[in-house]
């Protein structure tokens, strides 16, 4: 059909310019009351940020129902590598860190009598590294210790 026969020729095509916007304060909302509820719900415990230490299992483990007011968190993998302040040492190298730990507490006047050191041990660890690790950890004058293990009902 040729131009000029079309009778469409004379209809024009309207272009709307109308911008639609979307209100996103629900959705803005909902994100912040989704990661408030997850925050809550997760527990970041320092006692438990390694995942890689499979703690031993016993029928004399007592769940801790308050956590100590100064913890100090070691944590003896099963090869006897100490991680602690997220590094790994050696026994060598692991008595100068915690040499300059005790100076740290000295400066906040925190007497080290109230410090409490948790000693996560991997139960693949042998037993004298865990002893080892008390020694020197009672070297340093650290009295108070705690080792967690899961509680496993009989």
């Amino acid at each position: 059909m040729p131009y000029a026969l079309c009778p469409f020729r004379y209809m024009r095509i309207r272009q709307t310019t109308e911008t639609r916007e979307m209100d996103m304060t629900p959705m803005i909302d909902m994100v912040f009351l989704l990661m408030t509820f997850f925050i809550f719900l997760l527990n970041f415990s320092e006692a438990e940020q390694d995942e890689r230490i499979r703690l031993p299992k016993s029928e004399l483990a007592i769940p801790t129902r308050v956590m100590p007011a100064e913890p100090l968190t070691l944590h003896l993998m099963a090869d006897g590598t100490i991680l602690f302040n997220g590094k790994g040492y050696g026994p060598v190298e692991f008595s100068a860190a915690l040499g300059l730990e005790c100076r740290l507490y000295a400066y906040k006047k925190i007497p080290l009598d109230k410090i409490t050191v948790l000693i996560r041990g991997d139960n693949r660890a042998s037993t004298g590294d865990v002893l080892n690790l008390v020694k020197e950890c009672k070297r340093q004058e650290f009295d108070n210790f705690r080792f967690p293990a899961i509680s496993e009902t009989p």
